[in-house]
This record gives C-alpha cells, sequence and structure tokens, in this order.
C-alpha cells in the first residue's frame, strides 16, 4: 500500500497489525486535530475509496477506525456517522469478493 499524505501528514501501512488503530488515531489526536475535523478527513477518505481501484478497503478501514473512534469519544451519538460505519462495513466484504473474481 502505498503512504497516503492529508494535511501535511503522510500515513504509512502499519507494521504492527494488532495496534493499528490506536497508532491510527493517536497520530491526528497528537496533531491536535479536532473532533470535527476527524470527521471531515473520514469523509475525504471515504470519497477517496469509493474512486479507489486499489487498496480501497484499507482506505475504508481508516474511514470506519476514525468514525468509531468519535463514535465512543463524543458526547453526542449521531445516527447518520453510525450509518456511514453500517454502509463502509457492508461495502469492504463486497469489495474482497469482487477482487477475488
Amino acid at each position: 500500500m502505498l503512504p497516503l499524505t492529508f494535511s501535511g501528514l503522510t500515513l504509512q501501512p502499519f507494521k504492527n497489525e494488532t495496534s493499528k488503530e490506536i497508532e491510527f488515531i493517536n497520530i491526528f489526536t497528537s496533531k491536535k486535530l479536532t473532533n470535527e475535523s476527524l470527521e471531515r478527513l473520514a469523509e475525504i477518505l471515504q470519497l477517496i475509496a469509493e474512486n479507489s481501484q486499489e487498496c480501497s478497503n484499507k482506505i475504508y478501514e481508516k474511514c470506519v477506525t476514525i468514525y468509531e473512534y468519535l463514535e465512543k469519544n463524543e458526547n453526542i451519538f449521531s445516527l447518520e456517522r453510525h450509518w456511514k460505519i453500517q454502509r463502509i462495513k457492508n461495502v469492504i466484504p463486497k469489495n474482497l469478493t469482487n477482487k477475488k473474481n
């Protein structure tokens, strides 16, 4: 997977798969990004994944990681965000099936 760059931050593929979600979120929280900025980042990543032929599942996984982080750490529940998570989780298995064919 190629590195992904956003606002001067470069995301490299993770070597340690067991803590990738924590590392991924720490990259952004250490840069003092607000929850609103994280939400926008997830939306941008989702658009990239929708239009990507390669590594879209990895990008979708990053979106879900951000959205789930926000669901756990915000005081207000967002039904729209919850639906986005569900839609992405439904797309990921379909992408894996299409790539095998």
